[in-house]
């Protein structure tokens, strides 16, 4: 039998959702005040290769249809929200207590603080496809975390590696894939 609620509890609600709004109406302003700025004041950077690495992965996911895919190395990209958008159930990670002692918030999509030399039985699951977009250069011990991501794909899966071509970043102790660009797709 459904009880009906007294005048307090209707009450609390009443005031939880005036509070919820409230809350909700000054995260927006704020969150359009920041985006606002950014657009009206974008520095012009050198373009890099993120646009063909962008298209090499669309174009390989196109083509397997996974619908699993983790994102390895997010950082503060839209990677992961623009994937979503393609329609896959997408899971994004990186190694924010390590590699970014300051923290790192990305505003596009939630990625967990997962480190992909260590992913222990954090995912719980495997995944279809398994992207890392110039993520490789980073990492000292990329062997390791490429046999974690093998791991981490589901039987037929496949994993996308791509690396920069003209940033000079790379792993501390090497520069192994400087001016080197590799885009590779494997079905595991």
């Amino acid at each position: 039998m459904l009880r009906s609620k007294t005048p307090a509890e209707g009450l609390e609600i009443n005031e939880m959702n005036i509070l919820k709004s409230v809350v909700h109406r000054a995260g927006r302003w704020y969150i359009a005040k920041i985006c606002a700025s950014e657009s009206q004041h974008q520095p012009f950077t050198p373009h890099n290769e993120r646009s063909i690495e962008y298209r090499f992965a669309l174009q390989v996911l196109g083509e397997n249809h996974p619908k699993s895919v983790l994102d390895v190395g997010t950082g503060t990209t839209a990677w992961p929200h623009l994937l979503r958008n393609c329609g896959y159930a997408l899971t994004a990670i990186d190694n924010v207590r390590d590699y970014w002692p300051e923290g790192m918030v990305n505003r596009h999509w939630t990625v967990l603080d997962i480190d992909i030399l260590n992913p222990k039985d954090k995912l719980g699951k495997s995944f279809e496809a398994i992207t890392w977009i110039s993520v490789l250069e980073h990492i000292e011990d990329h062997l390791r975390a490429m046999q974690n991501m093998v791991c981490l794909l589901a039987t037929g899966g496949v994993l996308l590696l791509t690396t920069p071509y003209s940033h000079y970043l790379h792993a501390p102790g090497g520069s192994l894939w400087q001016g080197q660009p590799v885009y590779l797709s494997f079905i595991v």
